[in-house]
């Protein structure tokens, strides 16, 4: 009886050793699991936000492109007016049309541009945009001064056809250095 007596309590320890081990080994896998769910969350959190400053970056890139195109048909306008200037001679209405409306088109362009950022691409844009808007004025004003057939204001205005185009040129580049600069660093 000894023996059976030994064997029952062998057979108890064993099934208290299994039970602790079905514990021990239940409580690990939750442990795991609950490690495996964290980095998971970690990694899914860390890849949305890369996607998200990817995306960013492309609505930057593009509202980027759209102001350097506007920015172009301003430029195209502004030449194909001043040459007219320049000539003294009146600037034909629907040349003076396109380029009011290329202007105004590149000021909502600029809004676009704000609302992506970064700073220094929306103060370069802005700057470019402010600068269109005295040569805009600046074709605007030509009107009234070759009216009143004064060769001296006639001549002053349109000396100044080479400085503006060369401030429209620096500032274009300023934009395009900056918009690269933002684009080549995370969003």
């Amino acid at each position: 009886m000894d023996q059976g007596v030994a064997a029952i309590w062998a057979g108890v320890a064993g099934l208290v050793g299994a039970g602790i081990g079905g514990l021990a080994t239940a409580y690990g896998a939750r442990i795991g699991a609950q490690k495996s769910l964290e980095a998971v969350g970690l990694q899914v959190e860390q890849q949305a936000a890369a996607e998200h400053a990817h995306w960013v970056r492309e609505q930057r890139r593009q509202a980027s492109f759209a102001f350097a195109q506007g920015f172009l048909a301003y430029a195209e306008a502004f030449v194909r007016c001043s040459g007219f200037v320049t000539e003294h001679s009146e600037v034909p209405e629907d040349q003076l049309g396109n380029l009011v409306e290329q202007a105004n088109n590149l000021i909502i362009l600029n809004s676009h541009l704000e609302a992506w950022g970064p700073e220094t691409v929306v103060q370069a844009a802005t700057g470019l945009t402010d600068e269109v808007g005295r040569t805009r004025r600046w074709i605007e004003d030509w009107y009234e001064i070759h009216q009143t057939g004064n060769q001296v204001e006639i001549d002053s205005h349109a000396s100044r056809a080479v400085a503006l185009g060369v401030t429209l040129g620096a500032l274009r580049s300023a934009f395009i250095k900056a918009t690269r600069e933002a684009l080549i660093t995370a969003a």
